[in-house]
């Protein structure tokens, strides 16, 4: 069996990022005024996948994980899913040549794929420098706490 990333967000992050009623007007196909439920979880396991796989250069999935906590990741996330609902409607189809001339056109949510990628970028810069100064005592590298023959004054 293929291994399939975890969601890192739900319906509900999505809703708290731009409105249940945005998310039913790029996830309603069956036009009955609800966001088709199969639809949602399929963006929401796309947008984790693919945001799986960006960290996985740098993170093994047990970090992943532990950076999946952080609300800059969730996020991020939320961002790219949102590009990828407003990149599956057709009514946005013609949108997309406009976004790569920096004109964004009748779709409101194409420039959240870059945003995503730059706040995991961020975040996986952070976590790694969090990372160096924990383990900081065990570098040998690093300069040691001075050694002062007489009391400072003021300290």
């Amino acid at each position: 069996m293929a291994y399939v990333a975890p969601a890192y967000i739900t319906s509900q992050d999505l809703i708290n990022r731009v409105s249940a009623r945005t998310l039913t007007q790029y996830c309603d196909d069956d036009g009955d005024g609800v966001a088709d439920p199969a639809v949602v979880e399929m963006l929401i396991q796309e947008a984790s996948a693919w945001s799986e796989a960006y960290l996985l250069d740098s993170f093994d999935l047990t970090e992943i994980g532990q950076l999946a906590q952080d609300p800059l990741f969730k996020g991020a996330v939320c961002d790219i899913a949102l590009s990828l609902m407003g990149e599956r409607r057709a009514e946005f189809g013609g949108a997309e040549p406009n976004l790569k001339e920096g004109r964004y056109g009748k779709y409101p949510y194409g420039d959240r794929r870059d945003r995503g990628e730059r706040t995991l970028d961020r975040l996986g810069k952070s976590y790694l420098r969090s990372g160096v100064e924990k383990a900081a005592g065990d570098n040998q590298s690093l300069v040691r706490p001075a050694a002062f023959s007489e009391e400072l004054d003021g300290w």
